[in-house]
């Protein structure tokens, strides 16, 4: 995909969920399942790796 973004909070799949606004839409951020990362925290640098409506799920970079 290529998008990268600097997560504001801490993502996991069980937190509450982090949002993004990138080209005037708010996209909900979600941790990819197949990723050994059970959280990403707040500053780290996450890249897109699928597209569904509304949602990025990424994995850390």
């Amino acid at each position: 995909m290529g998008l990268t973004f600097t997560l504001s909070s801490t993502l996991s799949a069980q937190d509450t969920p982090v949002y993004v606004k990138h080209s005037g839409i708010q996209w909900q951020l979600l941790l990819d399942p197949t990723s050994h990362d059970q959280v990403i925290p707040a500053g780290s640098t996450v890249k897109v790796v699928s597209v569904a409506v509304g949602k990025f799920t990424v994995q850390a970079c």
